[in-house]
């Protein structure tokens, strides 16, 4: 019974916006292609909920031209090339798990990397349909490449401290015939290394 309890605890939302990454109530960039309404300005900081995952985005973001009046799908749920949904695009659609981009078989770019789960997801009580597989998109990994190649590299850290050694002052040497040396405050003869 506690296991049939689990199976059927509610999915939960993100609470950052998949396309801003800002949270709820937070002003989305302007975008200068975007034309708003006054209903947009005055509602562009909205949070909309996605009906089939736990996507969210700001109305702005989403570039709706109108509150939507009942249920909302986010962007992920089409091809972001050709627009086909899931079934229309041969049953599968690979979903950026960084971005809202989301690609049929058709219009993936290769590129990707393809990724065994999302595990923002898996934390939200969210379990994939068998339309959905995992990636960073091409633009997504090209992103983190470049972040990596503007990261200056760590010094190496010193593992290991260095001994001390002890000095003392200079002693004359003597170089005997043979090639070993004498010192005074040692008389014994040290060989030559052969």
């Amino acid at each position: 019974a506690a296991a049939n309890k689990a199976s059927k605890v509610k999915a939960q939302h993100e609470t950052l916006c998949v396309g801003c990454g800002q949270p709820d109530g937070a002003v989305p960039p302007r975008d200068p292609t975007y034309k708003r309404t006054v209903a947009m300005r005055k509602n562009g900081a909205i949070m909309l909920e996605c009906s089939h995952c736990p996507r969210v985005m700001h109305v702005a973001c989403a570039r709706l031209k109108q509150m939507p009046k009942t249920q909302w799908t986010c962007v992920q749920h089409r091809c972001t090339a050709c627009e086909r949904n899931a079934a229309d695009a041969g049953g599968l659609l690979f979903r950026c798990i960084q971005c809202p981009h989301a690609y049929c078989d058709e219009c993936l770019v290769d590129g990707f990397e393809p990724e065994e789960r999302c595990e923002a997801f898996e934390a939200l009580n969210f379990k994939p349909p068998r339309t959905y597989e995992y990636i960073r998109c091409i633009e997504c990994v090209f992103e983190s490449k470049l972040k990596q190649a503007e990261t200056p590299p760590k010094e190496a850290e010193v593992t290991h401290t260095p001994k001390k050694i002890k000095t003392s002052p200079a002693q004359p040497v003597t170089v005997t015939a043979d090639g070993g040396m004498t010192s005074p405050t040692s008389p014994r003869r040290t060989p030559r290394k052969q």
